[in-house]
Protein backbone atom coordinates (compact mmCIF):
# COMPACT_ATOMS: atom_id res chain seq x y z
CA UNK A 1 0.00 0.00 0.00
CA UNK A 2 1.73 3.17 -1.16
CA UNK A 3 1.18 6.23 0.99
CA UNK A 4 2.06 9.86 0.44
CA UNK A 5 2.65 11.72 3.72
CA UNK A 6 1.25 15.24 3.75
CA UNK A 7 1.27 17.06 7.11
CA UNK A 8 0.49 13.93 9.13
CA UNK A 9 -2.14 12.64 6.70
CA UNK A 10 -1.74 9.88 4.15
CA UNK A 11 -4.09 9.66 1.21
CA UNK A 12 -4.79 6.21 -0.16
CA UNK A 13 -7.31 5.22 -2.77
CA UNK A 14 -10.52 6.37 -1.08
CA UNK A 15 -8.96 6.45 2.40
CA UNK A 16 -7.28 9.06 4.60
CA UNK A 17 -4.97 7.99 7.42
CA UNK A 18 -4.65 10.86 9.88
CA UNK A 19 -1.86 10.89 12.44
CA UNK A 20 -3.28 11.89 15.83
CA UNK A 21 -0.06 11.22 17.76
CA UNK A 22 3.13 9.23 17.21
CA UNK A 23 1.23 6.11 18.33
CA UNK A 24 -2.35 6.69 17.08
CA UNK A 25 -3.86 7.07 13.59
CA UNK A 26 -7.49 7.42 12.52
CA UNK A 27 -8.67 5.90 9.25
CA UNK A 28 -11.41 7.72 7.31
CA UNK A 29 -13.38 6.54 4.30
CA UNK A 30 -13.35 9.30 1.69
CA UNK A 31 -15.82 7.62 -0.68
CA UNK A 32 -18.77 9.62 0.60
CA UNK A 33 -21.15 12.27 -0.67
CA UNK A 34 -20.79 16.02 -0.22
CA UNK A 35 -22.98 15.82 2.90
CA UNK A 36 -20.67 13.27 4.54
CA UNK A 37 -17.20 13.84 3.11
CA UNK A 38 -15.44 11.65 5.69
CA UNK A 39 -16.48 8.72 7.76
CA UNK A 40 -14.35 7.32 10.59
CA UNK A 41 -13.87 3.61 9.94
CA UNK A 42 -11.25 2.75 12.56
CA UNK A 43 -8.03 3.41 14.40
CA UNK A 44 -4.51 2.01 14.43
CA UNK A 45 -2.49 2.22 17.64
CA UNK A 46 1.20 1.38 17.95
CA UNK A 47 1.99 -0.68 21.03
CA UNK A 48 5.64 -1.61 21.25
CA UNK A 49 6.60 -3.10 17.89
CA UNK A 50 3.03 -4.05 16.97
CA UNK A 51 0.08 -2.18 15.48
CA UNK A 52 -3.37 -2.77 16.93
CA UNK A 53 -6.23 -2.28 14.49
CA UNK A 54 -9.73 -1.50 15.72
CA UNK A 55 -12.65 -0.92 13.41
CA UNK A 56 -15.91 0.89 14.03
CA UNK A 57 -17.67 -2.16 12.63
CA UNK A 58 -16.23 -4.53 15.29
CA UNK A 59 -15.04 -2.30 18.16
CA UNK A 60 -14.41 -5.16 20.60
CA UNK A 61 -11.89 -6.84 18.26
CA UNK A 62 -8.33 -5.55 18.05
CA UNK A 63 -5.95 -7.83 16.17
CA UNK A 64 -2.26 -6.94 16.14
CA UNK A 65 -0.06 -6.71 13.08
CA UNK A 66 3.69 -6.60 12.55
CA UNK A 67 3.39 -3.71 10.14
CA UNK A 68 1.42 -0.49 9.78
CA UNK A 69 0.07 -1.33 6.31
CA UNK A 70 -1.38 -4.65 7.49
CA UNK A 71 -3.30 -2.89 10.26
CA UNK A 72 -4.71 -0.30 7.86
CA UNK A 73 -5.69 -2.97 5.33
CA UNK A 74 -7.62 -4.83 8.04
CA UNK A 75 -9.67 -1.75 9.00
CA UNK A 76 -10.38 -0.83 5.36
CA UNK A 77 -11.32 -4.39 4.42
CA UNK A 78 -13.90 -4.59 7.23
CA UNK A 79 -15.40 -1.19 6.42
CA UNK A 80 -15.65 -1.82 2.71
CA UNK A 81 -17.10 -5.29 3.26
CA UNK A 82 -20.34 -3.56 4.31
CA UNK A 83 -20.41 -1.63 1.05
CA UNK A 84 -19.78 -4.74 -1.05
CA UNK A 85 -22.44 -6.78 0.73
CA UNK A 86 -25.03 -3.97 0.62
CA UNK A 87 -24.34 -3.26 -3.05
CA UNK A 88 -25.05 -6.89 -3.92
CA UNK A 89 -28.33 -7.16 -2.03
CA UNK A 90 -31.72 -6.88 -3.64
CA UNK A 91 -35.19 -7.24 -2.11
CA UNK A 92 -36.32 -10.83 -1.81
CA UNK A 93 -39.07 -10.80 -4.41
CA UNK A 94 -39.44 -14.58 -4.36
CA UNK A 95 -41.07 -14.41 -0.91
CA UNK A 96 -43.50 -11.63 -1.86
CA UNK A 97 -47.08 -12.66 -2.57
CA UNK A 98 -48.09 -12.40 -6.22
Amino acid sequence: MAMNAVAGEWMLKGVAVVEISNTLWRIHDLRRTAETPRRLIGNVRKIGNLYGASSVRFPSECPYFDDFDGAIHYVVRLAWLDDIVLAGTVPDTAAAPV
